[in-house]
């Protein structure tokens, strides 16, 4: 069993790293984070969350296994900036154009 924090986690992924990896809910975790942070000096708590969050590893990513899956993912991921940075650009001069038209 490996613990690690998650990538979907809420604020640095550790409560949600426990939950997937020991199958311990994550709202009881916060729930007792919280409580011993009422308890104890709130300061205390929070740097031993901070320290937590920096010592855990990260949940690694499935890396592609062959070149052909490893070039799909990098073409998608091209296409989609290639998108939105088209997308926000239209967006741009669009909010340009607008006062020059009405004046």
């Amino acid at each position: 069993m490996k613990i690690y924090r998650s990538r979907k986690g809420r604020i640095f992924g550790v409560c949600k790293g426990l939950e997937e990896s020991l199958g311990f809910p994550a709202k009881y975790s916060r729930v007792i984070l919280v409580v011993l942070a009422v308890l104890f000096n709130g300061w205390y708590i929070l740097g031993a969350y901070l320290l937590t969050s920096l010592l855990m590893p990260l949940e690694s990513r499935e890396k592609p296994s062959t070149f052909r899956e490893n070039f799909e993912v990098l073409r998608k991921d091209a296409f989609r900036f290639t998108e939105k940075e088209l997308r926000d650009l239209r967006r741009y001069t669009s909010k340009e154009e607008s006062p020059e038209s009405n004046g």
